[in-house]
């Protein structure tokens, strides 16, 4: 009985590893088609934005954070 539930949880778990790699992928897609640019790029830019002003990218998301908020409530 054990060994079938532990057959049972790795072919659930290899089920929600797919669905996430498929998921993955349709967003990736989606930031293409939208930007013109894959994820990969930007996640490339936003590091380098990030090491070179380091600063700045803290207040851009303190402002993000506080906008974000006030439209929540």
């Amino acid at each position: 009985m054990a060994e079938a539930w532990k057959d049972t949880e790795k072919a659930a778990q290899r089920g929600v590893a797919a669905a996430s790699q498929q998921l993955a992928r349709e967003a990736d897609q989606r930031i293409e088609e939208y930007t013109g640019r894959s994820s990969d790029a930007w996640i490339k830019e936003g590091s380098r934005f990030i090491t070179t002003r380091p600063w700045t990218a803290v207040a851009m998301v303190a402002v993000a954070a506080y906008l974000f908020g006030k439209l929540r409530g």
